[in-house]
Order: structure tokens, then C-alpha cells, then sequence
């Protein structure tokens, strides 16, 4: 079902290329000694998956002392050699840094240095950063897919687990630590589905339109970018209106434009009736309507619209003139 979902899954709306090899992608994840970063933070765990056929194959590779990690780097590189793109939950700003550190104090070649990345992160933080508490890989699970991780260990326990482990503790706690990484790598798949789906399909009850419609439109999709704004109009604020309306504008759809700016206008946006005094200046070239708005700027804002005002009376004086 999952593989099934995936494959249906747009997901170049995320930035994968379109019609992407769903074989070419490597989801991965590290647990650290340490969430500081930099030279002195190792990878204790590299979990690595990617889908072959109609399986979800995993390896993880354990460190059970730091002579051993040459040689766990060298035979992670193997899949992420193969891979075409690398998909992670904050991994461009953690997990791809950390592993480049520590392949070059390795004096070896960094595999991930010329692949594509996506992070999950940022495009679930657009999609729904405004509806949730937080934007944890965690807090993902349960409210996308229902998984709640009951018996987990915390990723915070995670270095002190293994420390205890090197000191001469027992081994059977690194099975948890195992666990926990092949949950998250796991986790990515679904979530790079679900996500996808999220971006395809307006209207989701608890995502953050405004979020998705600028990642659409940066990616040169007006259409669905609009769609975004539009399905969900009623839960609007005026930052996400003003997008709206400007989306209208760049599509020369002007009448669908002016109504929003009217009605927020009308709640005293400042932002409106700006671009009010624009439309009906340079596109209608109504002075008389555009020097209404323009006065309406002048009393809010005195300092910032003189010259703006002196000009459509200029511009309206010469009108009436030639009537």
C-alpha cells in the first residue's frame, strides 16, 4: 500500500524531478553523539533505504567503537553512491553536514557533496508549520499517519545510551537506538508521500495555503499556486489575501484582483488600498478613484505618500482641463 501511494505520489512537486526513478531515491538519517555538530560530533548510526522493486530495503550500520568508523562510512557509500537523490528530515542543515565532516577528517571522498537533496523538513514546515506545535519528524508521524511512538527511545538518550555501551555497559540497549533510526528512515517514505499529496490537492484542512502556494509559485506553478489560496479563501489572513490578489494580477485577472483588495480596503488594510491607488492610476487610469485611495493613505500614512498625491492631482487637473 505504502510503495503503492508513492508511485502515485507527485512528488516533483516537492522538487524531485519529474517522472524521478522512485529506485534512484536514498531516504536516509544518522544518530549522533551529539546534536552540537561540527568536528567533534561522530555518527554512532547511518541508516540508509530505498525501494527496490516492491520492497523498502534498509541497512543501517552500528558503530560499537570509534576504530570502526572508516569502515562504516566506507560501506555506507556504497548506496549513496548509487543514488540518484537524497531524501532526509533536516538533513541539509544536520545529518549531510555531519557525515561530510567526517568523511573528509577521514581523508576519503564525501559521496553526498554533488547529489540532489530534499529535506522534508522545510517542505512540511511550509505546508503546516502555522497549524502545529511544532515541526518534528515525530510530531509529522502522529498527526499525517497516526503512528505514535509509544515504547521509543528518545533521541536525546541516544548518545548517553551508547556512551554507556563503550564504557563496558550492556549491548541490548543498542537494539533500541536501532529501532528508533529504522522508524525515522521508514517514517520519510510515507511522509514524502503524504506530503506530496498535501501540495497536489488543495484544501487540507490543516495546511498552511499561503506556504504551499509560494513554494508552487516558485517553482512556476501559478495555477496550483492559486488553487492553494483560493480552496481555502475563508481561512485567509490579509498577507495570504494580498498573495491571492496578486496572484489574480499577474494573471491580468484584474476584476477577481480589485474585490479582494476592496474588501480588505474596507478592514483598513493599508497594503489594499495601495495597490488600489496603483490599479486605478496605471491600469485604469482613473485618477479622480485613484486619488480617493491615495487620501486615504495620506491620513494614515502623512509622510509616505505626498509625491504619489501630487501627482494625480497634477494628473487629474490636466483631465479635466482637456474635458
Amino acid at each position: 500500500m505504502l510503495l503503492g501511494e508513492l508511485r502515485d505520489a507527485p512528488i516533483s512537486l516537492l522538487g524531485l524531478p519529474e517522472n524521478v526513478a522512485l529506485e534512484g531515491l536514498l531516504f536516509f538519517d544518522t544518530e549522533t553523539t551529539g546534536l552540537a555538530g561540527g568536528t567533534g560530533t561522530a555518527a554512532i548510526l547511518v541508516g540508509l533505504a530505498r525501494i527496490d522493486g516492491e520492497a523498502i530495503s534498509i541497512r543501517q550500520y552500528l558503530l560499537s567503537g570509534f576504530a570502526g568508523e572508516p569502515a562504516m562510512l566506507a560501506a555506507a557509500r556504497e548506496w549513496i553512491d548509487e543514488a540518484a537523490h537524497l531524501v532526509s528530515f533536516n538533513g541539509r542543515s544536520f545529518d549531510a553536514p555531519l557525515l561530510a565532516a567526517r568523511y573528509r577528517l577521514g581523508r576519503a571522498r564525501d559521496p553526498l557533496i554533488d547529489k540532489d537533496h530534499l529535506d522534508l523538513l522545510h517542505a512540511t514546515r511550509r505546508a503546516f508549520g502555522g497549524a502545529w506545535e511544532d515541526c518534528r519528524l515525530q510530531i509529522a508521524e502522529q498527526r499525517l499517519f497516526g503512528l505514535y511512538r509509544d515504547d521509543d527511545m528518545p533521541g536525546a538518550m541516544i548518545p548517553q545510551v551508547w556512551g554507556e555501551f563503550l564504557r563496558g555497559g550492556p549491548a541490548e540497549p543498542l537494539r533500541a537506538i536501532a529501532q528508533h533510526n529504522l522508524l525515522d528512515v521508514l517514517s520519510l517514505s510515507a511522509l514524502l508521500s503524504i506530503v506530496a499529496t498535501t501540495y497536489a490537492q488543495p484544501g487540507h484542512e490543516h495546511a498552511n495555503a499561503l506556504g504551499i502556494s509560494r513554494a508552487l509559485k516558485r517553482r512556476g506553478d501559478e495555477a496550483l499556486s492559486l488553487a492553494h489560496l483560493t480552496q481555502s479563501y475563508r481561512k485567509l489572513d490579509e498577507r495570504a489575501q494580498l498573495e491571492l490578489a496578486n496572484l489574480h494580477r499577474r494573471r491580468g485577472e484584474w476584476q477577481a484582483a480589485v474585490e479582494i483588495w476592496r474588501n480588505l480596503a474596507e478592514d483598513h488594510s493599508l497594503a489594499a488600498a495601495l495597490s488600489l491607488a496603483k490599479y486605478y492610476e496605471h491600469v485604469v487610469r482613473d485618477y479622480a478613484e485613484a486619488l480617493c485611495w491615495t487620501r486615504a493613505l495620506l491620513a494614515a500614512e502623512p509622510k509616505c505618500h505626498q509625491q504619489r498625491h501630487a501627482r494625480l492631482l497634477r494628473r487629474a487637473s490636466r483631465c479635466s482641463e482637456a474635458a
